[in-house]
């Protein structure tokens, strides 16, 4: 009979595991993680203070490979599956997430239906004017996250450098910039501090 290796099997499934967990954190855009627990409800706390039950979501994801047991599976063959496991759990997380926002954007109010018209320097403006922006404790500006499908962005790629570059546009923006500031220091002046 073969020798089994069960202690270097452990440290390649180790191995393995950090590989998917890193790959879903790259593809969910470095989501802050949080470590599930039991149970069948999540608790949100929104920044107004209030708290949301909503059910567990549950993802998962597995390896179909049968392997002739004499051939086994090559380390390329365990690095493929795994990413391929990767984007199943990514893909799943991103589709949860996007929902939520939706149905959060929608309930608020802030949610903007472009009705198929192109992405414009105007909507631009539009769909940032309707968020709070944050800023550091020097006023510098923490821009979010913006996310696009890849055929969107390449559409408006070439558009966004010409916004960069029009004098109107960057007044404009600035304009906003300012006036979310401002909105952000009277947020802030009204805040209650915990000791």
């Amino acid at each position: 009979m073969l020798p089994d290796f069960p202690e270097q099997k452990a440290r390649l499934e180790q191995i393995l595991l950090a590989r998917i967990e890193d790959n879903v954190k790259r593809q969910t855009l470095g989501l802050p993680g949080f470590v599930p627990h039991e149970g069948d409800k999540v608790d949100t706390q929104h920044v107004d203070g209030t708290i949301e039950d909503s059910p567990s979501q549950e993802i998962r994801s597995s390896i179909n490979k049968r392997t002739q047991r004499e051939k086994g599976m090559s380390l390329s063959e365990a690095q493929r599956l795994s990413d391929e496991v990767a984007q199943g759990l990514a893909g799943q997380i991103m589709g949860h997430v996007f929902s939520v926002l939706s149905e959060a954007t929608s309930r608020a109010g802030t949610a903007i239906d472009a009705k198929g018209s192109p992405f414009t320097f105007e909507l631009f403006l539009d769909v940032l004017g309707r968020m709070d922006w944050d800023f550091d404790g020097s006023g510098n500006w923490n821009p979010p996250v913006l996310v696009m499908h890849p055929q969107m962005y390449s559409a408006v790629r070439d558009d966004v450098v010409q916004w960069k570059r029009n004098p109107d546009h960057i007044r404009r923006f600035r304009a906003l910039l300012e006036r979310k500031r401002e909105e952000w220091r009277e947020r802030e002046s009204r805040r209650k501090l915990v000791d």
